[in-house]
């Protein structure tokens, strides 16, 4: 059952939440929920490395790949390359092992998923990032392809940044071995905040919700390229790509997964 609240609660089609059974999320049977908001997010007490993810970076330790800028409210990390070198990266990656996989999308098997981010590029400039789902241990080096910010032939489902287009934030997915899958068509202002989503229904349509509002473009986890019925979990990837000059960074408001068991 869906419940909706007068003052707060988005119309139909103004979030991917709209049509989440929250309340009876309440019961673990339902499903189960990946949230980060990093407001209280655990971290090693010398490093201030975050404890609970995994992570893959160029810079040396305690530099602090990830921040949590106090200008920001509600919590915010800012996950940097640290230095300004060719192909500087960094990724995390949520899951404290390389086996830490619990989300996926299979047809016809009634278990909805519902993915959203609030992210925000804080470089414009030869960068490349990626924030959204993938398989289990994706967080290695070379996840972003050195130079163009091509993702590595993995199981991915997200939104991104390639080096040739900083300016702009794309849907992408693949399944692993597969021709990976990019519309361009939703690509927004790099330089602001953006909530990306989507939903997929439990049966076989996966659909996109770009800063509050359902895209136009749906997709069939029945396709061929599409990574149905693969494990992924929550990552943030970002690197440096052919033009050096300083750290590249992405900022993240929050991370939320809902699936139904």
């Amino acid at each position: 059952m869906v419940f909706a609240d007068r003052d707060y609660s988005p119309y139909t089609g103004a979030s991917v939440w709209h049509n989440c059974p929250q309340i009876a999320l309440l019961d673990p049977t339902v499903g189960w929920i990946f949230y980060e908001d990093f407001l209280a997010l655990p971290c090693d007490v010398t490093l201030h490395d975050p404890t609970g993810w995994t992570m893959q970076t160029d810079i040396a330790p305690g530099g602090g790949p990830m921040t949590f800028p106090v200008s920001f409210l509600g919590g915010v990390a800012s996950v940097t390359t640290g230095g300004a070198a060719d192909n500087d990266e960094t990724y995390f990656q949520a899951g404290h092992s390389k086996t830490v996989a619990p989300f996926w999308m299979v047809d016809a098997s009634a278990r909805a998923l519902f993915f959203e981010c609030r992210v925000m590029a804080a470089q414009h400039l030869s960068n490349s990032i990626f924030v959204g789902l993938a398989e289990e241990g994706a967080c290695a080096a070379n996840f972003l392809s050195n130079d163009d910010g091509v993702i590595a032939d993995k199981d991915f489902i997200g939104f991104n940044i390639l080096d040739a287009t900083p300016a702009a934030w794309n849907y992408t997915h693949r399944l692993s071995g597969q021709v990976v899958v990019t519309q361009v068509g939703v690509a927004v202002n790099a330089d602001d905040w953006h909530r990306f989503g989507f939903y997929f229904d439990g049966l076989h349509t996966v659909r996109l919700y770009i800063d509050g509002a359902l895209n136009a473009t749906t997709y069939l986890t029945s396709a061929a390229t599409f990574p149905a019925g693969q494990e992924m979990s929550p990552m943030i990837a970002v690197k440096t790509g052919a033009v050096a000059g300083n750290a590249k960074i992405v900022k993240v408001d929050y991370f939320k997964v809902v699936q139904i068991r």
